[in-house]
């Protein structure tokens, strides 16, 4: 008979049993707790229950009696000593042969067949099966039209299509039945478990091991469903942390585990496996493997000569990205960990000498660099690392220090608006949106890479849906290293000044209204001879001078030389190409 998955059972292992098969009429039973042994024996009833008593070796209680021939389930618990037999359709499938491919033996479903338990029952099957290492397997009738599975161990009931058993390491003796798709794996040197429902389902998203914890600091790595009540173990290849029945492990002792566990720091990021188990009195009871992926390292750029650093970027938990600003001329970098500046621990070219392929694998520790030669056709460089697979490409970018948004605001890029690279490495303009847009490398095409909406708020993404924004004028940041986008809404300009008649000079703004037809911010008014400049929002936070012919964003203050009625004009657009027109009325 079958433990019942999901069921609870006593420290002897007393609890729900469930068994399918064949009856004949006329046919007569009784259940023993163990081959070959009669001193505890249950019978009594018939197919429709009754009750089930516990006998010994001078008094057995009656046989279990069939009267009507056919397919049954029984329910038997054996704390109550209550048994119920439930007749089933007598429409039943049977199979000449049952097998269980795995991943330990490449799914070949043809193999490994299992043996009747009776030659006069073709519905239970068994096996003696030594499992070298933890693996994943079904049971199926000698070929994939049909197949039984679940995502429990070391018992379940397996179903049409499903998850696959994640069986561990071991000797056992199996047994499934092909009509219920009762599966059990003894182990053959302690027996069954009496509890074992232990299962557990990875966290969403990374954990950042690169984060440092205050001591005693826990931290959720899984959910964890189970009737045992622990102590619970999280287990590596060669370490356990305790972890308790909510999934909670303290950080620094996951953290050392992992490190302990997997190589650091040539690892930027990896999956680690890894189980629960727990104690159900003399049973170590171990649950499924997951993989959790964790963030070990982040990397920077090493610029040769000049000693420049440029933090790379995590896409993904093994890929890292960075943006090279172009130089006069050629660029020599190798790629460092956080942790550590020793030479060993760098992340090089594949030879000791100088690479310049775009695209490759890369090497530890050796003495030669990466190196992009001078192209004046190239404004910057992405570079990106791959530490899963040890690969690294870098591709040049014709941005002229500058990337394009286009949308329905400006007919998607008819004309296009420009966004200017800063010394802090964000492309910065302004400009009025309207609903849909993106960004693109190139003004008038859409060549090259472009980027829109990223997985979450505020993140972009290379050839990303559109973005959207209500209708406005805004202030856009963007940064090619991080992948994020800000939009920081104009909800006025205004000019302030001596030159400004208004009752508190460069205290009392004048606003300005934005043109969409000028694409400029205008305004009709008197001003004196002196000094003004532009800012947003009536604070100091963004404003703008220069000269009227190229206004930048903290410019010097702008002058009139001669007083009278103008026509003000704004064009707001990204430093250098911002400028003032002012019209005599």
């Amino acid at each position: 008979m079958y433990p019942v998955q999901g069921a609870t059972y006593n420290e002897n292992g007393e609890g729900p049993l469930e068994y399918f098969g064949y009856f004949p009429a006329g046919g007569e039973f009784k259940i023993i707790e163990e081959p070959g042994r009669w001193d505890l024996v249950m019978g009594g009833g018939n197919e429709n229950g009754g009750q089930v008593y516990s006998g010994n070796m001078t008094e057995y209680p009656d046989n279990i009696i069939i009267n009507q021939g056919g397919y049954y389930k029984i329910d038997l618990n054996t704390v109550s000593k209550t048994m119920t037999m439930t007749r089933l359709s007598d429409s039943q499938a049977t199979h000449s042969t049952i097998t269980m491919p795995g991943y330990y033996q490449n799914w070949i479903v043809e193999n490994d067949p299992m043996r009747k338990v009776s030659p006069y029952d073709n519905h239970d099957w068994y096996r003696n099966f030594e499992l070298s290492s933890d693996s994943e397997l079904k049971f199926a009738p000698g070929s994939w039209g049909y197949d039984w599975g679940t995502n429990a161990f070391p018992f379940g009931k397996g179903y049409k299509g499903g998850y696959n058993i994640p069986a561990r390491a071991g000797n056992y003796y199996v047994y499934f039945n092909d009509l219920s798709g009762d599966y059990m794996f003894i182990d053959s040197s302690t027996g069954l478990p009496g509890s074992n429902y232990l299962n557990i389902t990875s966290k969403v998203g990374d954990i950042n091991l690169t984060f440092d914890y205050p001591s005693g600091t826990t931290y959720k790595v899984c959910d964890i469903s189970t009737d045992l009540d622990g102590p619970f173990e999280l287990c590596f290849d060669n370490k356990t942390v305790e972890i308790n029945e909510n999934g909670m492990v303290d950080f620094n002792e996951f953290k050392e585990a992992v490190f302990s566990t997997y190589d650091r720091p040539r690892t930027g990021g990896c999956h680690v496996y890894c189980y629960v188990q727990a104690h159900s009195g003399h049973q170590i009871i171990k649950s499924n493997t997951i993989s959790l992926s964790v963030q070990i390292e982040n990397y920077s750029i090493v610029i040769d000569g000049s000693g420049t650093t440029i933090e790379m970027t995590p896409l993904d938990i093994n890929l890292f990205k960075a943006i090279i600003p172009a130089g006069s001329g050629d660029i020599r970098f190798k790629i460092a960990p956080e942790s550590s500046s020793a030479a060993s621990d760098m992340i090089t070219s594949p030879t000791d000498n100088d690479v310049t392929a775009t695209n490759g694998s890369f090497g530890f520790g050796k003495q030669g660099f990466f190196k992009i030669s001078y192209n004046p056709l190239y404004s910057e460089y992405e570079v990106l690392i791959d530490l899963g697979d040890k690969t690294y490409s870098i591709d040049g970018h014709d941005t002229s220090s500058k990337i394009w948004q286009v949308g329905n605001a400006n007919n998607w890029g008819n004309p296009a608006n420009g966004l200017l690279l800063n010394s802090e490495g964000t492309y910065v303009g302004y400009m009025f949106l309207n609903t849909y847009f993106k960004f693109r490398e190139n003004e008038s095409s859409w060549d090259g890479l472009s980027w829109g909406a990223g997985s979450s708020s505020g993140t972009l993404a290379v050839n990303g849906d559109l973005l959207y924004t209500p209708q406005g004028f805004y202030k856009v940041d963007v940064n090619l290293n991080y992948m994020t986008s800000n939009l920081t809404e104009l909800s006025s300009v205004s000019i302030i000044g001596s030159a400004v008649p208004t009752g508190t000079q460069w205290a009392t703004d004048v606003d300005l209204s934005y043109n969409q037809n000028t694409g400029a911010w205008e305004t009709y008014m008197v001003l004196n001879k002196g000094e003004f400049k532009f800012r947003a929002n009536h604070d100091w936070s963004l404003n703008w001078g220069g000269t009227l012919d190229s206004i930048v964003d903290w410019g010097a203050n702008l002058s009139v030389d001669s007083p009278g009625a103008y026509r003000v004009q704004f064009f707001l657009t990204y430093n250098g190409n911002s400028h003032a027109v002012l019209t005599r009325q």
